[in-house]
This record gives C-alpha cells, structure tokens and sequence, in this order.
C-alpha cells in the first residue's frame, strides 16, 4: 500500500464567478460591474465555466500595466 500525500494539490482553474471572486478578494456584484469577464477566455462544460489561473493572472497583468500609463 502506498502512503497518500496531504500536500494540498494545486488549482489550474476556478469556476466562475463564485471562486474567480474569492480568488481576487472581490464580490460577484463587483466582478460583474467590472467587465473582467469581456477579457477572460472560459473553458466551458454544460453550465460550468471556468477560468485557467493563468489567464486570471494574464488578464489582471494586462489590465493594471493600462492603469500604470
């Protein structure tokens, strides 16, 4: 029998909008009014959508470099 790991496996992905929200430190309300979700790209199953991590944090990147102009 192998020993199983407790390490906490890593997110690649967060469901919108509920887990996108928490990961930003945001409201759903605020995550709606922002328009955020006109610069994601979702990976869409049935009524699931979800955001890679990667493309959360390229849009974030992307969206405060305009703020810094």
């Amino acid at each position: 029998m192998t020993a199983r790991s407790s390490a906490p496996i890593e997110r690649v992905a967060l469901r919108w909008p509920d887990e996108v929200a928490a990961a930003l430190g945001v409201s759903r309300t605020w995550l709606y009014d922002s328009g955020l979700s006109s610069d994601l790209h979702f990976m869409r199953h049935n009524r699931t959508r979800l955001v890679l991590v990667a493309e959360l944090e390229r849009v974030i990147k992307q969206r405060s470099a305009r703020w810094d102009e």
